[in-house]
């Protein structure tokens, strides 16, 4: 009879471990998964400001543009101002890769968050690479 008894006794402690094992694995999840939300929420913020200043320094080159237009300066002394070609296409990329990128990442990995976020992080990368180098190309064209 003390053999049943000692053999439930050590039962119920070992389903007692593993219940707490299993919860905190759980509660790691939990933690984990907001993280990831933080996270991929912190992205497209950075991408909505990125764009935002953007669309203001377009802005100001339109202004300044229209205002040189207007001046009694010949072209060749006033100075070129604002953003090149090169870095609004880059801005323009990433933003545009980010979100993208996030958006297929959440799409194809079965874990939401993370794919969000390596998908947001490669595509603001080759969005990057491929707006510079059409920026660039508008740049060399602008000098010739």
């Amino acid at each position: 009879m003390s053999f049943i008894i000692a053999g439930a006794f050590i039962t119920s402690c070992n389903n007692s471990a593993n219940q707490q094992a299993e919860i905190q694995r759980a509660k790691q999840q939990t933690i984990d998964s907001i993280n990831q939300v933080q996270m991929a929420n912190r992205i497209q913020q950075l991408t909505a400001d990125s764009l935002k200043r953007v669309e203001e320094l377009q802005q100001r080159e339109i202004a300044s543009s229209q205002n040189q237009a207007n001046s009694t300066e010949t072209p060749s002394e006033t100075k070129k101002k604002g953003m090149s070609n090169t870095t609004k296409g880059a801005l323009i990329g990433t933003g545009a890769g980010v979100v993208t990128g996030a958006v297929a990442g959440a799409l194809i990995d079965g874990k939401k968050g993370e794919g969000a976020i390596v998908g947001g992080l490669i595509g603001g990368a080759a969005g990057s690479g491929i707006g510079a180098a059409a920026g660039y190309s508008i740049d060399k064209k602008k000098k010739k």
